[in-house]
């Protein structure tokens, strides 16, 4: 029953960032030495009471001190665009995602490989690659 809430999922990535090093975005938590406190590392329901239910358009838990770990007090429910504001791996200019753009189409990267290379999440190549954010024509960083 647990599983299809979309705060369980969010429960599960919050650990996988801190703990899978095959995780995507693992550089920027785990490397780092972000934990989850272990409260919620061993209980769905201890985080759920915390947290709370995860307000509509709001889709993203994020940590309000990026210096600090996921625990009570330090985590919100965020939407996409305010997620993106606080990225440590926000932190392109319109020549890197050109350069990002050319070494994806000219040596056919994986968006992986190129976020490591670059410093940026995969998500981020995904965005820029499909011209979601910092377009050709136009710098939209979000």
């Amino acid at each position: 029953m647990c599983r299809r809430l979309p705060e369980y999922v969010s429960w599960q990535t919050m650990i996988q960032r801190c703990t899978n090093y095959n995780h995507s975005t693992y550089q920027y938590v785990g490397e780092k030495g972000i934990k989850v406190c272990d409260k919620w590392h061993y209980s769905f329901i201890a985080f759920y009471k915390d947290v709370g239910p995860r307000p509509k358009g709001k889709r993203h838990l994020m940590r309000i001190d990026l210096n600090k770990d996921y625990e009570p007090g330090n985590v919100k429910w965020v939407g996409r665009l305010e997620l993106n504001r606080h990225l440590p791996s926000v932190k392109l200019s319109m020549e890197l995602a050109t350069a990002i753009r050319a070494d994806y189409n000219t040596k056919q990267y994986s968006y992986k490989s190129l976020g490591k290379a670059y410093g940026v999440s995969a998500s981020s190549i995904a965005y820029i690659i499909n011209n979601v954010t910092w377009k050709e024509n136009k710098c939209t960083k979000i």
